[in-house]
């Protein structure tokens, strides 16, 4: 017997940032790539410019991880928009923000307030963040977006997903947006190399032991291996598919979460120790951290359960 399985498209809006006289467009990644719903990259992207004409987009690459995006579209002649520093931002500084809340029949709505907070840490999706707070109204829609300073510059990219980030509560006046200066490092390496360079991968997937597991399987809690990617830092370490990795770098750990955290504190090239419980005796193993650089279709289409490190 095979279950039968209905396929239904959706179609999303956003807005983008034309950064390029040739084509090269900035939007949130969120726009271009679902995983509230699961629905994974987006099969087809038009873009509505200014002027109302439409054109077909090519994704170049999106980074889930930072929000950001990077589309194309076959044009040249366009008018990219200035860039600011959003590191001179001060608390109190005009912004407006542009964009199309609720889809295209609010097409270019403008609204404006101040800077109410720099150096946010939202946690958005289990992902840390630091933002751009502002008042200036940022809806659904206007995702991807400029914020603009008092001179017309882009000084961030507006994410309405993140003013969602206190669950259910009505709230107004809590926008946030992405600080440019730490977006164009990341928009540079997904138009030079399609991925975000330089961050840290070991090369395997995962499971938690929790505490149930622990008692039923009698391992200790910690992350099981549960398989090993070929040539990665992993293999090359003599990790082993069974193991439970309890300790990285002196630091007990008991969830994939907890173990990405400690070692995303290093970067590609660096030599951490980890430590596993391997048929009931504790090894320590000395592991040299790969660049993840391959991009992944669905960056975080995992079972619920599991995860990639």
């Amino acid at each position: 017997f095979q279950p039968q399985t209905e396929t239904k498209e959706v179609t999303g809006t956003g807005t983008g940032i034309i950064m390029t006289d040739d084509g090269y467009i900035i939007t949130n990644s969120h726009v271009v790539y679902d995983t509230e719903y699961n629905c994974g990259k987006a099969i087809d992207v038009s873009i509505l410019l200014s002027d109302e004409s439409e054109h077909e987009a090519k994704i170049i690459a999106y980074d889930v991880e930072t929000d950001l995006a990077v589309l194309k579209i076959d044009e040249t002649g366009l008018t990219p928009a200035q860039f600011g520093d959003s590191n001179d931002l001060r608390v109190g500084e005009l912004v407006i923000a542009v964009g199309n809340p609720l889809g295209f029949d609010l097409f270019g709505s403008v609204t404006s307030g101040i800077i109410s907070a720099l150096n946010r840490q939202i946690s958005i999706n289990e992902k840390n963040m630091t933002l751009i707070q502002t008042d200036a109204a940022i809806n659904s829609g206007n995702s991807g977006g400029p914020l603009l300073n008092s001179c017309g510059q882009v000084i961030g990219i507006n994410s309405a997903k993140m003013s969602s980030a206190y669950g259910s509560a009505s709230v107004e006046g809590l926008g946030f947006a992405i600080p440019i200066s730490d977006a164009k490092v990341i928009i540079d390496d997904l138009i030079n190399s399609g991925y975000v360079t330089g961050r840290p991968q070991i090369g395997i997937t995962t499971v938690d032991v929790t505490e149930a597991y622990s008692r039923y399987l009698n391992i200790p809690m910690g992350v099981y291996v549960q398989s090993i990617q070929k040539d990665s830092a992993a293999e090359k370490a003599g990790l082993q598919i069974g193991d439970v990795i309890i300790d990285i770098e002196g630091e007990t750990i008991k969830t994939a979460e907890e173990l990405n955290k400690v070692k995303n504190n290093y970067k590609a090239g660096d030599t951490i120790t980890l430590t596993v419980t391997r048929a009931g005796e504790d090894i320590d193993i000395e592991l040299v951290l790969q660049e993840s650089s391959e991009h992944k279709d669905n960056p975080l289409d995992y079972e619920t359960d599991t995860s990639e490190t």
